[in-house]
């Protein structure tokens, strides 16, 4: 699958554009908050929808959102210790 320069664009272009509204209701109707918000960026992006999902899953998702605040839990600890 050929990825475009457009589909790019239109993803960049609506990076803070969330719905939270969509994704709630989406999060109730299939029971899984990745693909949530997965389907409610596809809204906002039809052209680039087909390629959104690829190549990442919940768990990669889930996985480095654990990692990052695994690791910046000991720098907070010596910022709030500081002060």
């Amino acid at each position: 699958m050929d990825i475009t320069d457009e589909q790019l664009d239109e993803m960049e272009k609506n990076l803070t554009n969330i719905d939270f509204d969509i994704a709630e209701a989406e999060e109730r109707r299939r029971r899984h908050d990745v693909m949530a918000h997965v389907h409610t960026f596809a809204r906002c992006c039809p052209k680039a929808s087909p390629i959104i999902h690829l190549g990442a899953t919940s768990a990669f998702v889930g996985d480095n959102s654990v990692g990052y605040t695994s690791f910046l839990f000991p720098v907070k600890f010596r910022f709030v210790f500081a002060i």
